[in-house]
């Protein structure tokens, strides 16, 4: 059975703009100061409504109150409650205790391969589950456990399996700790192309923005000519060298042009030019090699 709760007025004002927001009621507002963050408790049944198409509802309730948003979905039953707040897809069984002295305890079962995951940041979910279960259901302690984890430390510290019949564990075994190379967990969820502006492609077309100067680093000292373009595909605004002597001249406001990566490993920065992954080789569909060794005369759009 739940506990009254008292709100106060800042309490009360936070939910009325949730509300406002989201169209969702809250049932409760509750300020962590040390988390930075403002936790909302809904109704169940009503966290879609809350969180909006996109989560655009938490979204916009973020850059109006300058905080991190959190939503929670109500229970009157504890273990749902808890099940509900540390995540229901990792949280295999809740247990709820009385101690000897009287006061309740919430012991909370998960996979340990997930336990960091259920935790949190810093213990940021735990410390919610601690804060809430405090609040409504005077648990005083709840503690997160995974009882599988000394058995399956001492699975991964044995020996690779042998015999005949021992291919299929150790294809499942290399499939684990394949994810613990960085590499390896880029190339597969797609993280590098999903960062990239160009999202993969070698090169892009952009409209000039504006000219701008880079400092190089040192021991050198020059101002790199380079454009900030605009890229036609996404809108995505990014830095881009212009090669050889007076190549800028050769590039107004407005231009289309074609950029490409500058040539370093992995589709970093190269030389002296910090932050420009890029440079530019075409402006309005010409060469700008052919264009800055006299060639070709810059065609206009």
């Amino acid at each position: 059975m739940t506990q009254s709760i008292k709100l106060t007025t800042d309490q009360m004002r936070m939910m009325s703009l949730f509300q406002n927001v989201t169209g969702a009621t809250a049932r409760d507002c509750v300020e962590d100061e040390k988390q930075d963050r403002v936790i909302f408790v809904v109704n169940p049944g009503k966290m879609g409504l809350a969180i909006g198409k996109g989560g655009i509802h938490i979204k916009s309730l973020q850059n109006i109150v300058k905080k991190n948003v959190e939503l929670v979905e109500f229970d009157e039953d504890p273990s749902k409650f808890l099940t509900n707040l540390l995540n229901s897809k990792l949280v295999s069984e809740v247990k709820i205790n009385k101690r000897t002295d009287g006061s309740k305890q919430a012991i909370v079962m998960v996979d340990p391969r997930k336990k960091g995951i259920v935790v949190g940041r810093d213990g940021r979910n735990a410390e919610k589950a601690r804060l809430l279960a405090k609040r409504y259901f005077d648990i005083t302690s709840v503690l997160i456990n995974s009882p599988e984890k000394a058995t399956l430390e001492m699975w991964d510290m044995t020996k690779s399996p042998l015999g005949l019949f021992a291919g299929r564990v150790l294809v499942a075994k290399r499939k684990r700790q394949r994810w613990a190379i960085s590499t390896y967990k880029r190339r597969k969820l797609g993280i590098d192309k999903k960062s990239d502006p160009l999202r993969g492609a070698p090169q892009g077309r952009g409209i000039v923005l504006e000219k701008v100067g880079i400092a190089a680093k040192q021991p050198n000292s020059a101002v790199r000519k380079c454009v900030r373009v605009q890229l036609i595909k996404n809108g995505k605004t990014v830095t881009a060298f212009l090669p050889r002597d007076g190549a800028m001249n050769f590039i107004d406001e407005h231009d289309e042009v074609h950029i490409q990566g500058m040539g370093a490993t992995q589709g970093g920065a190269m030389g002296d030019i910090p932050g420009v992954r890029f440079k530019v080789f075409k402006v309005n569909g010409t060469s700008l090699h052919e264009l800055v060794i006299g060639k070709k005369e810059k065609p206009r759009r």
